[in-house]
């Protein structure tokens, strides 16, 4: 979710939430009240864990439940989207070239705001991996439409 570029985001089933990357043909895939199966095999993109948060800390993007072939669900005026991602193979967080063990803990606050008539997602992440967290942030505008989505590959140079 660091890498600049665009997303398409669309339900799977009622309980499922698929986040694709055009850069670098990534998929994400969010399971909401299903935890990681015993024998789930590791990924890059690891398992997901995804609940609705709402109340008066929460900030926005709206929440309920599952949702339904790509309809949004019923939604309360105020909430954000946690996602708790581990079984991962490990890897690297930033260009910066820090790296994180498969031990790695990520947790992901998705919020929906408008500033000014336009709607963005922030993306607030920490990821604990043995030690002090390292949290980053990443913000998405709204498209109107998917015409700009072209998903193309990427290589990781070691």
């Amino acid at each position: 979710m660091r890498v600049p570029g665009r997303l398409n985001i669309s339900w799977v089933d009622d309980n499922t939430l698929k986040i694709e990357m055009d850069a670098g043909t990534q998929t994400r895939t969010l399971h909401f009240g299903q935890a990681a199966p015993a024998s789930a095999q590791r990924s890059l993109q690891g398992y997901s864990v995804a609940s609705w948060e709402t109340g008066a800390r929460a900030g926005g993007f709206g929440g309920g439940g599952g949702g339904r072939g790509g309809a949004a669900p019923a939604a309360p005026r105020w909430g954000q989207l946690k996602v708790v991602t581990t079984n991962t193979t490990g890897g690297y967080l930033l260009s910066s070239r820090n790296t994180y063990s498969e031990n790695a803990v990520l947790t992901e606050y998705f919020a929906a705001h408008s500033d000014f008539g336009t709607d963005y997602m922030t993306v607030v992440t920490s990821v604990e991996d043995g030690g002090n967290p390292r949290i980053v942030s990443s913000t998405f505008k709204k498209e109107p439409n998917g015409s700009k989505f072209k998903p193309t590959g990427c290589e990781v140079v070691r």
